[in-house]
């Protein structure tokens, strides 16, 4: 059975990770793999909020993330305009289609709609269409990915001391230093081939510092926060379609903390 589970794994990474690559490579291709996180994970955050006692429509919540993703590819409206005009509409949902109108599920659109359709969604679009946004996107997907494996593999083998079993009882400090130094390996990768074959990317060994810090803290903090809303839902996984990989919020929860302060950093500070 186990043996079973980590030949499913196998073949979702054999399948999923060339995608991915691919759709990162081909700048034409990359909106639509974005397009298909942000419809999957928007469908898998009403489910898991409804755990919660809430009562969330996709009906709702999907249609305003697709215009964030728009509105990240062709810049049409304000950010801010478009988050206040969400919390009213949300509000007249509310009033308007349940009896018993709660603010509660007012919170969780709004949280739904800056989590999946601006750190998610709009910050791998405009990361990916910034000047050199194909090396910026690249190190982002590769350096939280070996963050995740350096994390996994050192936690389970050395790890003993829990960080924060209430939260994610599997997670140790030895997995989360040694997912900070496998993001640290990739970026200075990153800053050697920068070098190496003069790609004329602004970096210095500050930014390669920052930008290790960004995916391997950050990322692991967006792993946590996903663990909590499970445990407070009472599942283990948001979905089932990756089969053993669980949901695709379990698979993007890392990006969805580290994509925004990574954005935010490069055109702050690099650019």
């Amino acid at each position: 059975m186990k043996s079973s589970s980590n030949n499913t794994r196998s073949s979702i990474n054999i399948l999923g990770i060339p995608i991915i690559l691919t759709s990162i490579y081909y700048e034409f291709l990359f909106p639509f793999l974005v397009l298909i996180i942000l419809c999957i994970c928007s469908l898998e955050y009403v489910k898991l909020i409804n755990r919660l006692n809430a009562d969330l429509s996709l009906s709702l919540l999907l249609p305003f993330n697709l215009l964030i993703f728009l509105n990240a590819y062709f810049i049409f409206f304000n950010e801010l305009e478009m988050l206040i005009s969400f919390l009213i509409l949300s509000f007249i949902y509310e009033i308007l289609f349940h009896k018993t109108s709660s603010t509660q599920n007012v919170a969780f659109y709004l949280m739904g709609a800056i989590l999946i359709g601006y750190c998610l969604s709009a910050s791998l679009i405009q990361i990916r269409y910034i000047d050199n946004g194909f090396y910026y996107t690249l190190a982002l997907f590769i350096s939280v990915w070996v963050c995740d494996t350096f994390a996994f593999f050192f936690g389970c083998k050395l790890g003993k001391s829990k960080i924060l079993p209430a939260i994610s009882p599997n997670k140790t400090w030895v997995g989360c230093i040694s997912g900070l130094f496998g993001s640290a390996i990739i970026f200075s990768l990153f800053y050697f081939l920068n070098n190496k074959f003069q790609l004329d990317i602004n970096l210095d060994m500050m930014h390669i510092v920052v930008l290790s810090l960004i995916t391997g803290i950050f990322g692991q903090i967006g792993d946590f926060a996903e663990s909590a809303m499970k445990r407070q839902a009472h599942i283990k996984d948001t979905g089932s379609i990756l089969m053993g990989h669980g949901g695709f919020l379990d698979r993007f929860d890392s990006i969805t903390f580290a994509a925004p302060l990574y954005y935010i950093y490069i055109t702050n500070f690099i650019k």
